[in-house]
Formats: C-alpha cells, structure tokens, sequence
C-alpha cells in the first residue's frame, strides 16, 4: 500500500468515495441530533478545493481504497467559530498550524486491515511535523462507543514527539416534551 497526498481528487475517484462516506455516515444521522456529515455537493467541493489536503491510500493493485482529508483553512469548515480558534490557540492560528480533520474513509473491502491506521498515522505525522494542531468533532457515539479519539491519541503518540489531546468544547442538546397549558 502507498499514501500520497493531493490537492484535489479527479471526479470520478471523487464520486466514488463520496459514496463509500455516505454509507460509513449513514447510520449516524439517527445517533446524533445534528447532521454529523457534509452533504453530497459539500463533500464533492472539499475534494476538489486546492486548500483541502487529501491523503488517498492506493491497495497494491493499485486502486484507491481509503482517503483522509483536513485542511487548515478554517473558514472551509462552516460549523466552527473562527475567533473561538483565534483565542484558543493564537500562536497556531497565526502561523497556520491548526488542522481540522474532515474525515477518514476506508473501502468496505479494506475494513480491518491496516488502511485506517497507516491513513490516520501519516496524517498525524503532518501534524506533528509541522508543530501543529489537529481538531475534529466527535458525536457522542463515535467517542463513547467507537472511541474515535482515543484511537487517534494512541496512534499519535506512536508518531509524534508528544501528543497533548484535550476536549475543547462540548455541545449538548435537548428536548423538552409539553403537554397542555395550566
């Protein structure tokens, strides 16, 4: 297997891991209280936006079976608040040095192999080579039950000189049932 990073993917290698993203979304859209992926059109625009870095990983027959993508572009990422990144961590932002993880995407085919590992790995190395920070957000599931997190710590800490992971924010929400007036 090889990595390599790219600026942007053809369409039709873009298209098809589109659909492997929406089967491995799927089933959170009835775990999570809000929209836990990019849409369709939003997905296909990160994989061809030059700012957007994606690490394609090729199978030996030389096929492309898993993609990761992040980008320090911050205002790409619609959902978080730029001056809450500015204050939080001022020297990364000004040097450009804060990564936000979009995703990590495997082929069905390629689950339980070393593809995610080797993925997440270098991806990681980037970070830590540049003295950087990564950011992603996590639903409840994929921190409580998939452990997402805690997988990404461990394997960064095998890549880099020190890994300090730290919960930034947490985001709750309710519901509130009613019944008739008084």
């Amino acid at each position: 297997m090889r990595i390599e990073i790219r600026s942007s993917l053809p369409n039709d290698m873009a298209e098809d891991f589109l659909k492997v993203y929406r089967a491995a979304f799927q089933p959170l859209e009835t775990l999570s209280a809000v929209r836990q992926s990019l849409t369709d059109a939003e997905f296909i625009e990160e994989m061809h936006h030059p700012a957007v870095l994606k690490w394609v990983a090729w199978d030996e027959f030389d096929q492309p079976c898993g993609l990761a993508f992040m980008t320090t572009d911050l205002a790409l990422v619609p959902w978080i608040s730029l001056p809450y990144y500015r204050a939080r961590f001022p020297e990364h932002y000004e040097r450009n040095a804060i990564y936000y993880f979009g995703s990590l995407v495997v082929h069905p085919e390629y689950h339980g192999t070393s593809v995610s590992r080797e993925l997440v790995e270098t991806v990681v190395a980037k970070v830590g080579a540049d003295d950087a920070i990564a950011a992603f957000d996590c639903c409840a599931f994929n921190v409580d039950v998939k452990r997402f997190p805690k997988m990404i710590a461990d394997l960064a800490a095998r890549v880099c000189v020190s890994v300090d992971p730290v919960e930034i924010d947490v985001q709750r929400y309710y519901a509130f049932e009613m019944r008739g007036v008084k």
